[in-house]
């Protein structure tokens, strides 16, 4: 049998390191210059690097 607690204690530790991965290519892509591609309302949007926080 699972057990609730540890589960969601798994789903806060990849929802935090999901986070940092996100953080991390956005800082990589705006000291690049290089836009940032993601989906937005249905469709591909390209975000240019000074855009980025």
């Amino acid at each position: 049998m699972k057990n609730g607690k540890n589960d969601s204690v798994m789903l806060a530790q990849a929802v935090k390191a999901m986070r940092r991965a996100v953080k991390n290519v956005i800082a990589e892509r705006k000291l690049r210059g290089q836009p940032l591609i993601i989906w937005k309302d249905g469709k591909v949007v390209k975000v240019p690097a000074k855009n980025l926080h």
